[in-house]
């Protein structure tokens, strides 16, 4: 076991760096080192002799000077009246601003200045403040509620809403997001009526602007413009004039020059690079000059004429200044 480098006795050790055996060990050691004289003095505190190990210590203990500096910082009792019983009572520290002396007191206190009154919503009397105005939580909710009933156009619930919302044509004729989900697909909430059938049915208001007619399907679109002519013949944004004129067949040897195209550009988009077999389809063929520019077929069909697309790249090319619709007619 080691021993006290100070007196000498053997010890446990309670950690690896102990070379005493007790503080006081300790402290005497290192006064005997620095040639400091221990003087025998009286805690501020307590007024117990205590050996001094250091000049500016004041107290004996640790728990002794906690107990001073509570003492200079607290601040001094002070002697009360109760507003209820009035008896004197003392106060001291946070409860230095109380004015009751006890919690019965100021129950007391509480209850007398309580007013009977009726409740604002259910009209039944009871004791309360002077400005509370209902009896219970569910009647000040119930009284401060200004939300009128409704009933949901889809599924019929009875559910409340505000007066500023009625007003909007938003979702509150609907109970719930899901009513009101399904009333913009089932057209139970009408605000336009269809061109060629004359159903109601509902329709974004920012497209109702910006399309001139309104159908609430694909059949009645198609009856609608097919009865009215409104994109038939001249009025066709495709129309080129007469069948006759227009030269929609590319000669006898077309199929043929198409075959030598697509195999001349190994079955690839010489746009985008897309083979046939990842497209899926055979592959178009386009005249880079437009073929009714040319009198003779021949002349038209020409492979140096000729490439091979796919047809988003095709639209693509004969989109803007190069759509058929811009041709002029005189070269027809």
């Amino acid at each position: 076991m080691p021993s006290c480098e100070y007196c000498g006795k053997e010890f446990n050790k309670t950690n690896n760096v102990q070379k005493f055996c007790t503080e006081d060990c300790r402290i005497k050691n290192h006064n005997q080192k620095k040639k400091r004289t221990i003087k025998v003095m009286k805690c501020e505190y307590c007024q117990k002799a205590y050996n001094n190990g250091t000049a500016r210590q004041k107290y004996c203990s640790e728990k002794c000077r906690i107990n001073a500096k509570a003492r200079r910082v607290a601040k001094p009792t002070i002697k009360k009246e109760c507003r209820v019983c009035k008896k004197e009572f003392t106060v001291e520290g946070k409860s230095r601003n109380a004015v009751y002396c006890s919690e019965d007191c100021r129950k007391q206190r509480w209850k007398s200045r309580l007013v009977e009154k009726n409740c604002a919503n259910c009209n039944q009397p009871f004791k309360a403040a002077k400005r509370t105005l209902c009896c219970s939580t569910e009647c000040k909710i119930e009284y401060f509620d200004t939300r009128v009933e409704l009933n949901c156009i889809i599924c019929g619930k009875n559910f409340k809403t505000y007066k500023s919302r009625i007003e909007r044509e938003a979702s509150q004729k609907c109970c719930s997001e899901e009513c009101y989900r399904e009333s913009r697909r089932t057209g139970k909430r009408i605000n336009c009526y269809c061109d060629s059938c004359g159903e109601g049915f509902y329709k974004a208001p920012s497209l109702q602007e910006k399309h001139r007619n309104n159908f609430c399907s694909t059949e009645c679109m198609g009856t609608f413009y097919s009865e009215s002519g409104l994109f038939a013949g001249e009025n066709s944004p495709t129309y080129f004039g007469s069948f006759e004129k227009h030269k929609k067949y590319y000669g006898p040897n077309w199929l043929a020059q198409r075959r030598k195209t697509r195999r001349r550009d190994n079955y690839t988009c010489q746009r985008c690079g897309i083979t046939e077999d990842e497209y899926g389809q055979q592959l178009s063929v386009h005249h880079k000059v437009p073929f009714v520019m040319f009198k003779d077929y021949k002349e038209a069909n020409l492979l140096d004429n000729l490439l091979s697309v796919c047809e988003p790249c095709h639209r693509k090319i004969h989109s803007g200044k190069n759509h058929p619709t811009k041709y002029e007619k005189q070269i027809l």
